[in-house]
């Protein structure tokens, strides 16, 4: 079996597990986190609900809270590429840690939009494809005057 097999079966087993142990903890309404109890109709209790993203974030990607918060800062707290404000009622997207799935290098933080389109571009060729549909894009708006991001 490949590497990449067995990491695959590997997550899907952590996965299953995960799910069955939160499905246990809420039949029973306990928190899974830290067993107090849970949050009616919910999976963890208020205080883990609220530390369930700096978790997930450090255990993903190995950035503490505090550089969390830091690079949010130096931000402006906006995506880095569409610079929409995190948390305005105008973006429904969270705000996402964009990394280099190869090397797992964090680049910065992105709303979910412009993290999903980065990764579809990423999958294809790279900065070729971006380059076409730039060109594509600049071709159909014409005569509209309109100022893209990327010219």
């Amino acid at each position: 079996m490949s590497d990449t097999k067995i990491k695959a079966s590997k997550r899907l087993d952590r996965v299953e597990y995960q799910k069955d142990r939160y499905l246990k903890c809420k039949q029973k309404g306990i928190c899974p986190f830290c067993s107090n109890p849970a949050r009616p109709g919910k999976v963890s209790c208020t205080d883990c609900q609220k530390k369930q993203g700096e978790w997930s974030r450090v255990r993903k990607y190995g950035i503490t809270p505090a550089q969390y918060r830091q690079m949010l800062a130096a931000q402006d707290g906006r995506c880095k590429i569409c610079a929409i404000l995190f948390g305005d009622a105008k973006s429904r997207d969270g705000c996402v840690v964009d990394h280099d799935h190869d090397t797992g290098k964090i680049r910065a933080l992105l709303c979910q939009t412009c993290n999903n389109i980065l990764g579809w571009v990423e999958k294809r060729s790279g900065v070729d494809h971006l380059e076409i549909m730039k060109q594509y894009v600049l071709e159909k708006i014409g005569d509209k005057q309109r100022k893209l991001p990327l010219a």
